[in-house]
């Protein structure tokens, strides 16, 4: 599925409407946001059963703004090691089998589940599922995506 202009646009939004941390760099929270944005405005958009433009719309923002908080939340107790591990176990893990870990320093713990594998150009490529659980939470949170690593 390509992303359409609207997912553009909402992505933009986001990125314009969210302030910096520290000068140029953005949080985790911000980048999982925008990653969950985009991801929640493709399916929205696509999920919706009503052909009519507005209603695509509203079904995309919606899916966009879910998307948003999700990812916005996985990212905001996701630290650089939990980056490293996911980035391994995304090269490492064969197709819908998970990668666990959980991080020493603050307890939460991740999954991740590739769903599949391409390559563009010297890049693997795919789709994967990530759960993540804060410690002491009972609350599991889910988020799908796409990437090259």
């Amino acid at each position: 599925m390509s992303i359409c202009w609207r997912c553009c646009t909402l992505l933009l939004t986001i990125a314009l409407t969210t302030g910096c941390n520290d000068g140029y760099y953005q949080s985790n929270s911000f980048w999982g946001a925008v990653a969950g944005a985009g991801v929640g405005a493709g399916l929205g958009y696509a999920a919706c059963k009503d052909k009519k433009s507005s209603k695509r719309n509203a079904c995309m923002i919606g899916g966009g703004i879910i998307g948003g908080i999700i990812g916005g939340y996985i990212g905001s107790y996701m630290d650089s090691s939990d980056q490293n591990r996911a980035e391994k176990g995304l090269r490492s893990t064969p197709n819908k089998k998970n990668y666990n870990w959980t991080n020493s320093r603050t307890g939460n713990r991740f999954t991740i589940k590739p769903l599949n594998k391409t390559r563009q150009g010297n890049q693997i490529c795919r789709d994967y599922i990530i759960y993540g659980r804060q410690k002491g939470s009972s609350k599991l949170n889910k988020q799908r995506g796409h990437t090259c690593v």
